[in-house]
């Protein structure tokens, strides 16, 4: 179920941790904090979240306001005019508009009741206004009703709102242990029935129980694909039992010797290689131990026993147990962190670094769009919404974009008769040898399947002997030159572009997942391909992207120089940079072929990548595995692994 968070935090800074814990345990869409203490001197940042923010009209540490939205929520700041310390955002849960407003009203400063009027007059409705009022009323479950209470009873009464509280205490204080509701959550009749409200038992580090309320209209259930838990497959089982079970039919057509050869892969990776869950998880971040979980359950068991019995002896203790485990958190993520440091050496990828910095931080890719805005409005039906995504992508790669006198080019180079080069191609096209196999399932990676769910690890875990018949697979297919059609069908998954709108289809880039099985065989066709290149010097030599060797920083350090070196005998310089839009997605396929054609190349390497150039076709996951119909791509490269960059050399 979708929820908010509402906190008075007590120092974004010095409570920090609270909201590490509070993403973990409940998973917010968004929060909604009040002082904040924060000041001009900095920028607050939250792994995963937008941040508005109000500080102080002074700009000192003291009183303030934020809201928190998830990144994959389209929000934008309300502006107000009040002298009110206020935040509000607009944003939409359900495909429903909703305007969130956090609010803290200093308990030494008199309430203006004009003020809050002219705030109700700001806010787009429906709304929230979510914040500590520091106002006593017997109406919200305070034991009297002070001055401050009654002008909320008059706003909320004069103004027709709902004051979803249920009675229960939100504050605590910090030196006597007495209890107040102070904290509010006043809203639009509209949403009255909306959310479920309730103060959560535990008090974490502020003065202040945090508030959640929870949507009760129908969540998006959101899955993710399913995953092979490698790190726990028994994999003697799994070769055991595999041993003579991938053989090939010879009198059967090649395509369906691929799909045996998958389907009997898959039987027994089933028996002996746990798969994920396709529900998402509550968040794991590596810096937690079972020291941290027993001492935040001491923490709040001490806090139920003083809730129990409020003498100042068990306020004693629970104000240490909480203490003990903040700091166990605090140090916890230092010692995660240098840990990590220390790790991190020359063989460490980027990704590497990257993937790991996101997961000390608790950050964690989502299942993709909840929400999206279709042709037919705003919906949040997963595959309403993969149907979308997949015709946005289409349109990146067909025709619409081009005039008539491009397309009838394009056709023209359809007829072209190539002359070609001489250039030795006979080791091109033998059959792949044991060795190459090998070489090539050492150097793959990840864990990402394609539509037949085959992994690298169920291919690298194979036995002598299977192992074997793959490559008799390998040499079949590269004899006929005819792909199975699930090597050239891709997964596609929506990624969202930083700083985009998330309801608009055109924010997300398409990552297409492959089969694996068809991905090593690309990879032993690419290192032939590229030492025949190579060898022919039939690269650019300032080309440097994807090349043993070379970096694109090599083309940054000639530029330097040959600039440095231009300034210093008196010339001028004048330099060019520019980027091609959707770049893979439309470049035509033929001029790939003529290209290699001009060059000489032909035989069974050729057919081969005339046939993984063709009728190459995707779907659309969104959560788990979609049920959209394929697309066709009609020039793209975006869904053909080794092309995406390969076949830009030419």
């Amino acid at each position: 179920m979708d929820k908010i968070i509402q906190y008075n935090i007590n120092g974004f800074y010095n409570n920090f941790v609270d909201l590490n814990l509070l993403s973990k345990d409940y998973d917010p869409l968004i929060f909604a904090l009040q002082e904040t203490h924060l000041t001009g001197r900095s920028t607050p940042t939250f792994s995963g979240f937008q941040i508005f923010w109000k500080n102080h009209p002074s700009n000192t540490a003291k009183g303030g306001t934020a809201i928190l939205t998830k990144s994959s929520l389209q929000a934008s700041e309300v502006p107000l005019r009040t002298s009110l310390e206020c935040t509000a955002v607009q944003t939409r849960i359900h495909g429903k508009n909703l305007t969130v407003c956090s609010l803290y009203l200093n308990p030494n400063e008199r309430i203006n009741y004009e003020n809050l009027q002219n705030l109700l007059s700001q806010l787009p409705t429906p709304f929230l206004i979510l914040g500590d009022y520091n106002a006593h009323s017997t109406t919200w479950g305070c034991i009297s009703t002070n001055t401050r209470g009654r002008v909320i009873e008059r706003f909320v009464f004069e103004n027709d709102l709902v004051v979803m509280n249920n009675g229960s205490f939100t504050h605590i204080s910090s030196s006597y242990g007495s209890l107040a509701a102070i904290d509010l959550s006043i809203c639009s009749p509209v949403l009255s029935l909306s959310f479920n409200w309730e103060v959560a038992r535990d008090i974490y580090n502020s003065d202040h129980f945090p508030v959640i309320l929870t949507s009760l209209d129908a969540s998006v259930n959101i899955t993710r694909r399913r995953r092979w838990k490698e790190d726990q497959a028994d994999w003697v089982s799994y070769q055991r039992q595999i041993q003579g079970r991938l053989s090939l039919n010879g009198s059967l057509p090649v395509k369906v010797q691929a799909d045996k050869f998958s389907e009997e892969i898959l039987k027994v990776a089933e028996l002996f290689v746990p798969r994920t869950s396709i529900q998402v998880r509550k968040k794991y971040v590596p810096w937690w131990s079972v020291e941290i979980k027993d001492a935040i359950n001491t923490r709040k068991r001490l806090f139920r026993v003083y809730r129990r019995n409020p003498s100042a002896e068990n306020w004693s203790a629970f104000r240490i147990a909480r203490r003990r485990a903040k700091s166990l958190v605090i140090e916890a993520k230092k010692k995660s962190w240098q840990a990590y440091v220390e790790r991190i050496d020359a063989s460490t990828t980027v990704k590497e670094v990257w993937d790991k910095m996101r997961k000390l931080s608790g950050r964690f890719r989502g299942a993709g769009p909840v929400e999206i805005l279709s042709t037919d409005g705003y919906t949040t039906e997963q595959k309403v919404i993969a149907d979308t995504l997949a015709e946005a992508f289409s349109r990146n790669s067909d025709d619409s974009h081009l005039t008539e006198t491009e397309v009838d080019a394009r056709n023209r180079l359809h007829q072209l008769n190539i002359v070609s080069e001489n250039y030795a191609i006979e080791d091109l096209n033998a059959n792949f040898s044991l060795c190459e196999l090998n070489s090539a399932l050492s150097k793959v990676k990840g864990k990402s399947t394609g539509s037949d769910q085959i992994s690298y690890s169920l291919l690298k875990n194979l036995p002598l002997n299977e192992r074997k018949n793959l490559l008799s697979l390998y040499n079949e297919v590269f004899s006929e030159g005819q792909l199975p059609e699930l090597w050239k069908n891709a997964v596609v998954v929506p990624i969202l572009k930083p700083g985009k709108d998330p309801l608009q289809p055109v924010s997300y880039r398409p990552i297409s997942l492959l089969s694996c099985l068809g991905k090593v065989m690309e990879k032993m066709i690419a290192v032939r391909l590229t030492w025949w290149l190579e060898s022919n010097e039939l690269i650019p030599r300032n080309q440097s992207g994807f090349r043993k060797a070379r970096s694109t920083t090599d083309n940054l350090a000639f530029l330097q120089h040959y600039t440095v070196r231009a300034l210093n005998a008196g010339e001028h310089v004048t330099w060019v940079s520019f980027d091609l839009e959707k770049a893979y997605e439309r470049v035509w396929r033929i001029n790939i072929t003529n290209q290699l054609k001009l060059w000489g190349l032909r035989g069974r390497i050729l057919k081969y990548i005339e046939n993984f150039l063709t009728d190459r076709s995707f779907k659309v996951a969104v959560g788990t595995l979609s049920p959209t119909a394929d697309f066709s791509k009609m020039e793209s490269l975006r869904v053909a692994s080794l092309a995406c960059h390969f076949f830009w050399w030419p």
